[in-house]
């Protein structure tokens, strides 16, 4: 009598959380919010989930460290870490006993792991905590997990564009600048020539190119400034800098 609330309760909940975390990944602003509410959809659609956990890398030691956690950012999720680390060097989705064990009973919690690969290369694992239930239940949270990698990894090839864009948006402004430099055979005029192009590239109001001269720096040219002293007040806010 009072069990059918409860149950209608508990799905009127995961409803509303699922609802919200799809608004947020719909609307991420950050790479951070993109993984938490990417991680909480994955979770509110296989059910039965006690834990997630979201690792992202390598960094410069060639460590992964959690992107997100589910149901919430404080909860400590180290107990997966052995899975977690398992499934990084499998690099295979699995299924574990939580106890341990080789064989799964319908009354033992699972763990459940995939890796997260993009082009090869691996950028991290999602691990969950899951109350099996029968054995199609694990299959099925094997197959969202592969089905909701792709997500990731579209994210991750959506970084990996703007990051070659900004690399050749660099090289292609350092060889314009070699290129306007080389135009005039003296520095004075070749230092202003940079300058202009420079702030006119990237919307600066004003850009100074100096050289290191007794352990300071001597301001050799200022944009849109043909001459200049370097006794004025411009000049000497720059050196001072």
């Amino acid at each position: 009598m009072a069990e059918p609330a409860s149950l209608h309760s508990l799905a009127d909940d995961l409803t509303r959380t699922e609802t919200a975390a799809w608004a947020k990944f719909s609307a991420a602003r950050s790479h951070a919010e993109f993984c938490a509410s990417w991680l909480a959809i994955l979770c509110t659609q296989i059910e039965r989930v006690g834990g997630g956990l979201l690792l992202l890398g390598p960094d410069k030691e060639g460590a992964y460290s959690p992107a997100a956690v589910w149901p919430h950012a404080g909860r400590d999720m180290q107990y997966l870490s052995p899975t977690a680390q398992r499934v990084l060097g499998e690099r295979r989705g699995i299924v574990v006993s939580a106890e341990g064990g080789a064989a799964l009973s319908r009354d033992q919690r699972a763990y459940v792991a995939y890796p997260i690969e993009v082009s090869g290369a691996l950028h991290g694992a999602v691990v969950l905590d899951v109350d099996p239930g029968p054995e199609a239940a694990l299959q099925r949270a094997l197959r969202l997990l592969h089905w909701g990698s792709a997500w990731l990894i579209d994210e991750f090839h959506k970084r990996a564009l703007a990051e070659r864009d900004a690399r050749l948006s660099r090289l292609s402004l350092a060889t314009d600048l070699v290129a306007t430099a080389i135009q005039e055979r003296n520095f004075g005029p070749s230092a202003l020539a940079v300058a202009n192009e420079l702030a006119s590239r990237l919307a600066c109001d004003r850009v100074s190119i100096g050289l290191e001269k007794s352990g300071g720096v001597e301001i050799r040219a200022i944009s849109h400034t043909a001459t200049f002293d370097a006794r004025m007040d411009l000049a000497r806010l720059i050196d001072s800098g």
